[in-house]
């Protein structure tokens, strides 16, 4: 299932784009260095999904950054998910995360002020495409206070969603009557075309879901097929938690976890 990351320097200095299948697109990164990025997605017996981003920069040259562009795809979701409107999802308060839609960030001195629904354009940031404004696609702008931000310090920030019908599932296991298209598979990627230094890839299943058969694997440029990504699990009383883990992430570099699900 598919989320965008792009910080906006108006001096050039970068376009970076995270794409729940995720997308890094990325010209150039002069002011600023990933180390850490951490993706962890959660399944729920009633097809509800939470998604948090965990993000770790290296600021470099702040002069001229002013923003942070984000898109959530959930093409893969289950055939009658509609995005609400982010400032009905923003209203939804924390404690209600398992019973209603939501959206939550947070920065690191509070750097990121705002975010606010945009469908800025591939081609260009300024630029509105009001084509993109779909029922499975969400577009927004985060807008960063630079006061707030050093140069050679380091700053975290994350974001958090939860979705009824994220997954097409009921009970724990696959309802066909959710299924957006067939075949369908159940997984989550990002693609990566910058460099993250670290990587953490979390897939979560509360225990009553039906869970099997879970891969994760590793494609880079000059690989003709993909490499297994070992995952270390850890179980509880309430979730089987798989984890991968990978260094050095280059252009071009696609994670992609899978599994599938009792029917």
């Amino acid at each position: 299932m598919p989320d965008i990351n792009i910080f906006k320097f108006d001096l050039s200095a970068i376009k970076y784009e995270f794409d729940i299948g995720g997308k890094f697109v990325s010209k150039e990164i002069k002011s600023y260095e990933y180390l850490d990025y951490s993706k962890h997605v959660t399944l729920y017996p009633d097809g509800r999904g939470i998604i948090i981003h965990t993000y770790e920069i290296l600021t470099k040259d702040k002069c001229g950054c002013s923003e942070i562009f984000r898109k959530l795809d959930l093409s893969d979701a289950a055939k009658a998910f509609k995005f609400p409107r982010l400032e009905k999802l923003k209203s939804t308060d924390l404690k209600n995360r398992f019973t209603h839609d939501g959206f939550w960030y947070e920065s690191d001195n509070n750097f990121i002020t705002s975010a606010e629904e945009r469908y800025w354009s591939d081609s260009n940031f300024h630029e509105e495409d009001k084509s993109l404004d779909t029922d499975k696609h969400l577009r927004w702008v985060y807008k960063v206070n630079t006061g707030k931000i050093e140069n050679g310090k380091t700053y975290k920030f994350n974001d958090f969603f939860s979705f009824k019908d994220m997954f097409p599932i009921t009970g724990g296991v696959v309802d066909k009557a959710k299924l957006p298209y067939e075949p369908y598979e159940f997984s989550s990627c990002c693609t990566y075309n910058c460099k993250v230094k670290n990587m953490t890839y979390i897939i979560s299943f509360e225990r009553d879901i039906k869970a099997s058969s879970l891969t994760c694997e590793y494609t880079a440029n000059g690989l003709s097929y993909p490499k297994t990504i070992e995952t270390e699990k850890e179980n509880n009383y309430i979730y089987q938690k798989y984890i991968a883990k990978y260094k050095n992430l280059r252009y071009n570099n696609n994670i992609k976890i899978s599994w599938d699900i009792q029917e």
